[in-house]
């Protein structure tokens, strides 16, 4: 069974960001898909609950279900821009990753962690049916 430990210390490929466009033309993040050599990992949010819902797939298999299939209109490849925050841990490692659970006990969000020098920090956090993106700076604690 594929978890988030069968990608720790793999190398991110691709980053994948699936937009949704509505009828007054707002855009939001629909999913993310993460993409390392072998294994495909899909941040998307459930509308049902609102909460975040991970999937994976493994390159190796075929596709079994169609719940990968997205509009590819809508998929911005973050490798065709250099300009994008996420770029940045385009190839760097996975190192660590935490699921978020807000005080509800409600799956909010999944934080990832990559061997970058600056920005290595990502956060995924559903809010309401969407997604949004954190990447977090890291700063020094002032001595007192």
């Amino acid at each position: 069974m594929l978890t988030i430990d069968n990608i720790i210390g793999e190398k991110l490929d691709e980053i994948c960001i699936v937009q949704y466009t509505d009828s007054e033309d707002l855009y939001w993040t629909e999913s993310v898909i993460l993409k390392f050599q072998h294994i495909h990992y899909v941040i998307n949010v459930n509308a049902d609950t609102d909460e975040v819902e991970i999937l994976f797939h493994d390159q190796s298999q075929a596709l079994t279900q169609d719940q990968f299939q997205v509009d590819n209109g809508n998929v911005i490849k973050i490798s065709e821009h250099p300009d994008n925050a996420l770029f940045n841990i385009l190839g760097s490692k996975l190192t660590w990753a935490w699921t978020m659970t807000n005080n509800q006990g409600y799956s909010d969000g999944i934080q990832f962690q990559f061997n970058c020098k600056t920005n290595n920090i990502v956060q995924f956090i559903a809010i309401a049916s969407r997604l949004q993106l954190n990447m977090l700076n890291s700063t020094e604690t002032p001595s007192i």
